[in-house]
């Protein structure tokens, strides 16, 4: 996450942290004194949200990208097996054997 170049949007940030971490007593007491307000909480849980959802997703896209490449050596691993009595061994080429 980059860092925030606004000071008040740096201040404003710190305001909901503290907000999110408080107990929820302590928040209905804060709204009613100058508290973050109801709008700014949406927005922040709807962004927190949708960051909780890209990562979930980017997770499983690796997850499914690494199983591809996976079947696909599998695949080119069995291929090289059985088109392995078409050529000489290495040993032999080089005179081991």
């Amino acid at each position: 996450m980059a860092q925030p170049t606004n000071p008040a949007w740096e201040s404003n940030f710190t305001n909901v942290k503290k907000t999110l971490f408080q107990s929820p007593s302590v928040q209905e007491n804060a709204r009613g004194s100058g508290g973050i307000d109801s709008v700014t909480e949406e927005a922040l849980m709807s962004r927190l949200q949708m960051e909780q959802d890209i990562s979930a997703k980017l997770n499983g896209l690796q997850k499914e990208l690494q199983e591809q490449r996976l079947s696909q050596l599998r695949q080119l691993l069995k291929t090289v097996a059985d088109e392995d009595w078409k050529y000489p061994s290495v040993n032999k080429l080089i005179g081991l054997e």
